[in-house]
C-alpha cells in the first residue's frame, strides 16, 4: 500500500465494523422464544436494562413483577445473568412461572423486602412503578419507603445497583395553573366527564383516608387565558397526579387511594445516603407515545405567573449504588477551581427563541473514541467499559444557569 493511500485502510475498518456488528447480534444458534409481547413491554424492559452495567453471572431481582412480562424480557436481554421475578401474589407468580420459561429466569412468591434471599447476594434490584403502591399500603407514611429500601439494600453486594422507576413529586407548596379545552361532559359517570370536570371531582375525592373527611385538595377555577379553555389554580403535586391518571378511567376508583408522587429528588437522595447508597444518576423520562396521545394538545401547564411550562415527565429513573464503608456517598463540585479548564472549553450560547443564555461545555478539537472488545471462547462479544469514573462536566455545579434536561449525576 502506497504511503498516504487510505483506500485499503478504509476497507479494513469497514470490514472490522461489519464483524463487530455481527458479533454484537449474539449467537444465532442460541434458542429463541416464540412468545410475542407488545412493543411497549419490550421498550420498558430495554430501557430498564440499559441502566445496568453487570458482569456475567450477576443476579437481578425484579420487584413486583406481576405476571412477569417485563421480567421475561429482562432475562432475554441479559442471557448471562440470573433474573428473579418477585411478587407477593401467588396467582400471578404461578402464571408467570408457567408462561415464561428461560434457563436464566425464575419467579419467587415473596414480599419485596425479599427476606428469603441472603444479605449481600444480589447484584441489581429493580423497583419499577412499585414504590408508590407501597406508600399507599403503608397509610401514606414515607418512613416505610425508607425502611423498605434499607432492607433491599442489605441484599445487595457492595457495588450492587438499585434502579427506581417511578414518579417524582414537584417542590412542596408550589402552585401551578392547569388549562384544559372547554369540552362539555357527556354524563356524570367518570368515563363521560370532560377532563376539566373530572379534575374538579378529583379535587374532592383524591386519596380517601379511613373515616373520610381528609380527601381532596385545594383548587380554584379562574378566568381563562385563552378562548374556549378552562383554567385552574392548584398545587403542582396534584396537577401532576391528575395528569398521570386522567386517561385511566377504567380503574379510576381503584387507584384513587394511590398517591403517585410522594418523594422529591432531595427525598430520594436523602434516603439513599441514609442506607449507604450513592445516587449516581437521576433522569426524567418522557414516553413518546404518552406525550403524543395523552399530553400534547390535551392540556397546558403554566407557572403561577403565567409562564408556559413544558410537558411533565412520564416517569423518573434513579440509579443508586451500594458503596463500601467509609466511601463517598456524593461526588460533586465542591468549589470552583482556580486552575485553567485544561481540555474543556466553556462558552455561553443564547437560545434564539427564548433569549435564555446557557453555559455550554465541550472538549475542543476532534476526538476518536475507541471501544475495546474481544470474542470469548464461547463465541460471544465482550465489550469493555469503565464504571465509576468521575466526569468533570457532569459532576459540576450549575453556574447561574439551569439544567436543560433535568438529569443529575454523582459518580
Amino acid at each position: 500500500m502506497a504511503t498516504g493511500d487510505k483506500t485499503e485502510i478504509d476497507e479494513e475498518v469497514a470490514a472490522s465494523i461489519r464483524n463487530f456488528s455481527a458479533r454484537a447480534k449474539d449467537d444465532p444458534a442460541r434458542p429463541r422464544t416464540t412468545i410475542e409481547l407488545p412493543d411497549f413491554i419490550e421498550e420498558k424492559a430495554a430501557r430498564i436494562s440499559a441502566h445496568f452495567l453487570l458482569p456475567a453471572g450477576a443476579r437481578i431481582v425484579d420487584m413486583g413483577c406481576a405476571t412477569g412480562e417485563v421480567t421475561y424480557v429482562l432475562a432475554q436481554l441479559n442471557p448471562r445473568a440470573e433474573v428473579i421475578g418477585v411478587d407477593r401474589d401467588p396467582s400471578v407468580i404461578a402464571f408467570a412461572a408457567k408462561t415464561f420459561r428461560l434457563p436464566n429466569l425464575t419467579f419467587l412468591q415473596s414480599d419485596i423486602s425479599i427476606p428469603d434471599i441472603a444479605d449481600n447476594a444480589i447484584d441489581a434490584i429493580v423497583n419499577s412503578n412499585i414504590l408508590h403502591g407501597v406508600y399507599a399500603d403503608a397509610g401514606y407514611n414515607p418512613d416505610e419507603i425508607g425502611r423498605l429500601l434499607e432492607k433491599q439494600a442489605r441484599k445487595l453486594k457492595t457495588g450492587g445497583t438499585m434502579l427506581i422507576r417511578d414518579y417524582m413529586m414537584p417542590p412542596e407548596d408550589e402552585f401551578v395553573l392547569l388549562e384544559f379545552p372547554s369540552a362539555r361532559s357527556k354524563g356524570k359517570d367518570v368515563a363521560q366527564l370532560s377532563d376539566a370536570d373530572l379534575l374538579l371531582r378529583f379535587s374532592h375525592t383524591a386519596r380517601p383516608l379511613p373515616g373520610g373527611g381528609a380527601e381532596g385538595f385545594r383548587i380554584e377555577e379562574i378566568a381563562p387565558k385563552r378562548p374556549d379553555t378552562r383554567l385552574f389554580r392548584l398545587p403542582h403535586k396534584w396537577a401532576i397526579e391528575f395528569i398521570h391518571r386522567k386517561d385511566s378511567r377504567a380503574v379510576w376508583n381503584k387507584t384513587l387511594r394511590e398517591e403517585y408522587t410522594f418523594f422529591t429528588w432531595q427525598d430520594y437522595a436523602r434516603e439513599c445516603s441514609k442506607i449507604g447508597m450513592r445516587m449516581v444518576f437521576s433522569s426524567p423520562y418522557a414516553n413518546p407515545w404518552v406525550v403524543k396521545n395523552r399530553f400534547r394538545g390535551k392540556f397546558q401547564l403554566y407557572s403561577e405567573d403565567g409562564r408556559a411550562l413544558g410537558m411533565p415527565a412520564t416517569n423518573h429513573f434513579i440509579v443508586a449504588q451500594k458503596v463500601a464503608d467509609r466511601q463517598s456517598l456524593l461526588l460533586e463540585e465542591r468549589r470552583p477551581s482556580p486552575a485553567p479548564a485544561g481540555d474543556l472549553q466553556v462558552m455561553l450560547v443564547r437560545d434564539k427563541k427564548s433569549g435564555v443564555v446557557h453555559e455550554l461545555v465541550r472538549r475542543p478539537g476532534e476526538y476518536c473514541d475507541v471501544i475495546p472488545y474481544r470474542v470469548t471462547s464461547d463465541n460471544r462479544l465482550a465489550v469493555y467499559v469503565r464504571s465509576g469514573y468521575p466526569r468533570p462536566i457532569v459532576n459540576a455545579g450549575l453556574h447561574g444557569g439551569h439544567n436543560l434536561d433535568g438529569k443529575k449525576w454523582s459518580g
